[in-house]
Order: C-alpha cells, then structure tokens, then sequence
C-alpha cells in the first residue's frame, strides 16, 4: 500500500472513536498510595499471577490491594530497575542501571555484578525463553554485549560474536517464516536475528528507516508467516513482512516518531499492533492507524511499556507503563489509571512491553 492510502486511512480514522460504548473510567494513584514512584519502565506478571513494576526507585508488587516497595539490595549502586522478569521457577529478575540484575527468590536477594562475570552493570532488557530441549534460558542485554544463561553455564555475546552492535535495548521471541524459534535483538546500530545457531542482521541500507532500534514484536500473519515489527529512536515504525520493509510515521498517524513500546492485542478488529510512542498511544490494524490519545484521555504522554494481561484477547486487560505518568490498566471498552497525576502536561520517556530510552 502507498504511503498516500495510509494516510488516508489515518485521516477517516480520527474521526472513529475506538472505544464507542463508553467514556474510560479513569480511577488515579498517587505515589502517596504506594507507588515508589510515577516513573514506570516496566512490568510483568510473576508465576503466582502477581503484578510486578520495575520503576526509577525499586520495584514493586501489587497484591490486588496495595502496592508492596521491594528496594534493590545495592540500593546506592542501582535502585533503577530497567527491566524485570517473572521466571518460570517462581523467581524475579530485575536489570538495574548500575546495580547489575538482582534475582529475588524466596525472599531472598542474589546480586550478579561485574565481578560475577557480568559485562557490564547497566542491564537494560531481559528475556526468558525455553529451547527446543526444553531448557530454560535467561538473556539480559548491557551496555557492553549480550548475556545468556542456559544449562551451560554464562555466556557473554558482542560484536564480535555477530551483534551489530554492543547496547541491546530491547529482545523478543517469535516464530519465523519456518515455524521455528526466532529471537531478535534491539541495539543501537542495527536489528539482529539469531535462528539455528547464525546470525541476521538489518539496518538502514537494508529498507528500514534507522538502524537505531528501540523495542521490536514479531507476530503471525494470516498466512502463518512472520510479522516483525520494530520501534526506532526517531524514524517512526518499521514493518518486515516476506523480506520487505515498511515504514510507519506520523504522516501515518502515529503520535511522535520515537517508538518506545509494542504489543500485539488481539481485539473485535482482529489481531493489532498498539504501539507506545513519546508522544501518547496508537493501534495499527493492518494498515490503519488509530490515534488514542483523544479517546483514552492519555494525551501526549509518553508511554514506556505495554503489557498484556494474564488472559489477554478481548477480556482481558493492557497495562500501559510511563515515564512520569504512573501505571494504567485497561480493559477494553474501560480503562482505570493507576497514577500520580491526571495524564496531562506529563514528559514520560518509558513504558512497558521492553522499550528503551
């Protein structure tokens, strides 16, 4: 499709509303209500159903009730936790900005830092995966390379490995094109594909708008081939389907061109992709842009992540994760804000399905 259809499509768009059975509900949380505090970088579920929420000062649990602070051990080295995961043991993994990852077991806390073997402290994304065999695998992408943990012990990837570059802001898991595990990295300089064991590698010279990459989703087409979507720092959105590229920009519809977060939801419209820019929130429907920072209230905030509920689909919920606006969970057609302020005049840089400053 041209670039003049898609804006069209846009164009007819805002005059939709995407949630036509009623105004969001809109319920707000002060830091003063337990959030440690409004800035949000991510969240995920842990193995008991529990939400979890990484922020610039600690993480924290929501039990249903209230919110309990957990504090990273290191607390003076890196209480930023850019990341968190909830593994299938039971355990935490939480990447910190200068503390190194944290796992939180049984109320017990393991610091794994530099002097562990860790390339760097600043962990800015994490990942767990299951092989083929039925191992799990934990990965945590730095500042200086690639770190995976399997049943053989630490592994540390760079550059010289086959990574474009060394910073992994952001990783994901999908099925290719062959129906087999694919995992894509996010870096600074290029968008890298590990299949059976090589490595693939896609920058601007090869049809996308930037080699700076900042979240990335892979999703099943129709057909049973592979959708890859990939957020940039200040290009808009790229979409890789059968080996060619298109772009998505604010001529598009898109709120700002700075791509912070994706989700894929599936929805009454079918399969979408919602996408957390720096400017507010849209959904792409094959190759519609729905604009939702006027029907869902969040106006030009910065949304960081995107996460979808335990049960996900039409009954379930998105949890959208700022920068300065705090914590909402919506369901569709309802929406409930779990935040600081009332959305509005807030600069958020984060949000939650792993984006990246």
């Amino acid at each position: 499709m041209s670039h003049q259809d898609r804006t069209s499509s846009f164009s007819d768009s805002e005059t939709l509303d995407p949630l036509p059975f009623g105004s969001p509900a809109v319920r707000v949380y002060t830091d003063r209500d337990g959030l440690p505090t409004n800035s949000v970088n991510d969240a995920c579920f842990d193995s008991a159903g529990f939400l979890w929420i990484a922020t610039e000062d600690g993480a924290a649990r929501y039990d249903g009730r209230k919110w309990v602070v957990h504090p990273m051990p290191n607390r003076l080295r890196g209480n930023n936790v850019r990341s968190i995961v909830g593994s299938r043991d039971g355990s935490m993994h939480f990447g910190t900005l200068g503390g190194g990852l944290i796992r939180y077991s049984n109320g017990q806390f393991e610091v794994i830092g530099v002097e562990d073997g860790l390339p760097d402290g600043f962990v800015l994304c994490i990942h767990e995966r299951v092989d083929r065999r039925g191992q799990t695998e934990l990965w945590a992408g730095t500042r200086k390379g690639l770190v995976r943990w399997s049943d053989k012990g630490m592994e540390v990837l760079t550059t010289s490995d086959g990574l474009p570059d060394n910073v992994v802001v952001a990783i994901t898991q999908c099925k290719g094109d062959d129906g087999e595990d694919e995992l894509w990295f996010a870096t600074q300089n290029g968008l890298a594909r590990l299949a059976n064991g090589s490595w693939t590698i896609y920058r601007e010279r090869d049809g996308m708008p930037s080699s700076s990459v900042l979240s990335v989703v892979g999703i099943p087409a129709a057909d049973g081939t592979r959708v890859l979507w990939a957020g940039t720092a200040s290009s808009g959105l790229a979409r890789f389907h059968r080996g060619i590229w298109t772009t998505f920009t604010d001529d598009d519809g898109l709120p700002a061109l700075r791509i912070r977060s994706l989700a894929p939801v599936a929805g009454s419209d079918g399969l979408s992709v919602w996408v957390g820019t720096s400017g507010g929130l849209s959904k792409i429907t094959g190759d519609r842009v729905v604009n939702l920072r006027k029907s869902l209230g969040l106006g030009t905030i910065c949304v960081n992540c995107i996460m979808t509920g335990q049960h996900g689909g039409p009954d379930g919920f998105l949890w959208i994760a700022t920068d300065g606006g705090g914590l909402a969970r919506f369901r569709f057609w309802q929406v409930d804000f779990l935040s600081s302020h009332d959305w509005i005049g807030s600069d958020s840089r984060f949000g939650v399905l792993r984006g990246t400053r």
